[in-house]
């Protein structure tokens, strides 16, 4: 099977918006709670022209696949759907120098509803099932002459319900003019329905820290590293969402120009850690050989090898003005 050119695009929007208030309890200690409305919208489409599918016989007859067919790929796949989180969380200063937060965070069930506008394949690659995710539900009696899906119709339906998590966080003003945090999250992505897609995880944790030092009364720079665990089993990585382990480092200023104008400026650089995947791709075809005077079942199986690796460098650039209000200058702002 060789192919000419190849594009795949996937398009995905997820809105949400959040709604929270907090509440001091005590002097040291306040609560917050948050509600979250998140809006699913997505699509995925594949297109491979010039995909040949045929192969010669150890009887040195040529055999075409699915001659009948337009072996090239057109996938067009989209989906939508909303679902709502609660956020939980409490602020825990015993301490002027500590302070200590702890947030908790769990999503209800997301289901969005798909919809197949495209799905022309091979149907030697559609009998595999590695092509079921586009399917929705929906039967398909223009595909394969008449037949349908060999591989049935998949599902209506696309679960990506976030996982419960939960963060803990630690700052402390070492000197005055010197802080260092410490921070981490832990993701239950294997305790969430992903319609048997959770099996592919482990727990994901990230755990980081940062230091932050003032220049002076205008300036704050600051360093920090992070590690983060993606939970994903190696055999599970593919091309699409590798879900690569990766280190952090990050470096940042904030300027105060005037008494309204705020800068800041921040570098990341994230190192993933290279992982080698192998896996087997199985197929089964029925072809007529006209040589036997009868129908000839091929097995065939590929050995595949992937190398997934990534980089990324990030440049951050901010800036805040305040319109309204009186100068720091005044006296009546410097006593408030």
């Amino acid at each position: 099977l060789t192919y000419e050119s190849n594009m795949v695009v996937r398009t995905e929007y997820y809105v949400a918006g959040t709604l929270g208030g907090a509440y001091r309890i005590l002097d040291m200690l306040s609560a917050s709670a948050g509600f979250r409305y998140i809006y699913y919208m997505g699509q995925q489409t594949i297109d491979m022209t010039g995909v040949k599918a045929d192969f010669t016989t150890t009887l040195d007859m040529s055999q075409t696949l699915y001659d009948e067919f337009d072996n090239d790929w057109h996938i067009d796949t989209t989906y939508k759907g909303m679902s709502y989180g609660i956020i939980l969380g409490t602020d825990f200063r015993p301490l002027n120098s500590l302070n200590i937060g702890l947030r908790y965070e769990y999503y209800l069930p997301a289901e969005l509803k798909k919809k197949t506008n495209r799905f022309e394949v091979n149907p030697l690659l559609e009998q595999t099932g590695a092509l079921d995710i586009f399917k929705d539900g929906s039967a398909n009696s223009e595909f394969n002459d008449g037949e349908g899906y060999a591989h049935g119709n998949g599902s209506s339906t696309l679960k990506v319900t976030y996982p419960q998590s939960i963060s803990l966080g630690v700052s402390y003003q070492l000197l005055k003019d010197l802080r260092v945090e410490a921070g981490g999250d832990i993701y239950f992505k294997s305790k969430v329905d992903l319609d048997g897609a959770e099996n592919d995880f482990n727990t994901a944790y990230r755990v980081g820290g940062c230091v932050e030092y003032s220049v002076n009364d205008n300036m704050v720079a600051s360093i920090g590293y992070s590690y983060n665990n993606t939970g994903i089993k190696n055999e599970c990585r593919n091309e699409i969402d590798p879900l690569l382990l990766n280190h952090s480092i990050g470096t940042g200023v904030g300027i105060a120009v005037n008494d309204r104008l705020t800068v800041n400026m921040g570098l990341m650089y994230i190192y993933y850690v290279t992982a080698k995947v192998d896996s087997t791709a199985d197929a089964t075809a029925t072809i007529q050989d006209v040589t036997l005077a009868g129908d000839v079942t091929t097995v065939s199986t590929s050995y595949i090898t992937k190398e997934l690796a990534e980089t990324t460098f990030m440049v951050s650039f901010g800036a805040t003005y305040r319109l309204g209000g009186s100068d720091s200058s005044d006296e009546s702002d410097k006593e408030e």
